[in-house]
């Protein structure tokens, strides 16, 4: 008997929710944070229950407005629009927190608090991080209970072999307070990428361009800000080559592609005591706090490719 003839057009991606995820993101500065954005929510393990963007550091040397978390919600609705996502896009406090242990108000504090709180839908809660801890903190301030109810992923921190005088992390220094409360005084389970890690996400400007701009709107639309980004380089005479660094995407990875089989995952992570987080948002390398997961090394090709792939296949 010949065997069936198939045609491979007929077989579809699909896959079904194992996790929850709230995803946390300055979209308005690298716009690392939309690749990742998009990747998410292509990804259909993940149960997607909110987007937040959030603030960015003042003193950068491009402009940022008065509303940069606003500004952020707005880019995020693009990128949901172009992915077909349809859930709550919020905005969180425009600043970072004015003082030690006073939450920074906001709508995605609120949130963040009903659905960690809410009675439990069997998928494990996952708040992604990829700019300042602002809401996660203030949230935790407001209603501490959520600690037993979420993991926290956080792209962020001086790698632990960098030397102790290497400067602070940018991520951690956009809001010093609430790096400190998560790090310092939570309990939060932790899952950190610190600089060391994200730094080697590097992805060629070409195949960017072949494989996500020129391929659909919503690649174009990314694509976009990274020429607005490349147009400002040029005017302080600043020059990324050929590449980008990706330091947002192992969010999605992370949270969404553990191995079923409980085995070891491609990508390399260890378990050590973190450090104290200092007044100037580095690592107070004399204090150790408790257990947290450290990524060492990310699967690129996992990664990408499966990025890459989703985008493609959203034009089909």
């Amino acid at each position: 008997m010949k065997p069936t003839l198939v045609r491979m057009s007929q077989f579809r991606y699909e896959a079904k929710p194992k996790v929850r995820i709230i995803s946390d993101n300055d979209f308005a500065g690298d716009p690392d944070g939309l690749v990742q954005l998009a990747h998410l929510l292509l990804t259909k393990t993940a149960d997607v229950k909110a987007v937040i963007g959030s603030h960015i550091r003042q003193d950068v040397p491009w402009p940022v407005s008065k509303t940069p978390s606003t500004d952020a919600a707005i880019l995020a609705k693009r990128v949901a629009e172009y992915c077909g996502y349809q859930g709550p896009v919020l905005a969180g406090a425009e600043t970072e927190m004015t003082q030690a242990n006073m939450p920074a108000e906001s709508p995605a504090v609120e949130f963040i608090i009903r659905e960690a709180m809410a009675e439990s839908s069997g998928l494990p809660l996952y708040v992604l991080c990829g700019g300042a801890l602002t809401t996660i903190a203030s949230a935790y301030l407001k209603e501490p209970r959520i600690a037993e109810r979420l993991t926290l992923v956080v792209i962020g921190g001086q790698g632990y072999d960098e030397p102790d005088d290497s400067e602070p992390e940018f991520n951690f220094t956009a809001d010093v307070f609430a790096t400190q409360i998560i790090f310092n005084q939570s309990n939060i389970k932790v899952i950190q990428v610190p600089r060391s890690t994200y730094a080697k996400t590097m992805c060629s400007k070409v195949e960017l361009i072949n494989r996500m701009a020129n391929v659909n709107a919503l690649g174009a639309f990314i694509w976009s800000q990274y020429e607005e980004l490349d147009k400002f380089a040029a005017s302080i005479m600043l020059n990324f080559g050929e590449i980008y660094i990706l330091g947002d995407s192992p969010l999605v990875i992370i949270s969404c592609f553990g191995s079923p089989l409980g085995a070891s995952e491609s990508s390399s992570s260890h378990v050590r005591q973190s450090f104290a987080i200092n007044a100037q948002g580095g690592y107070d390398r004399s204090k150790t706090g408790r257990e947290i997961q450290v990524f060492d090394n990310i699967d690129n090709r996992l990664m990408m490719e499966d990025f890459f792939q989703k985008v493609a296949m959203l034009s089909k």
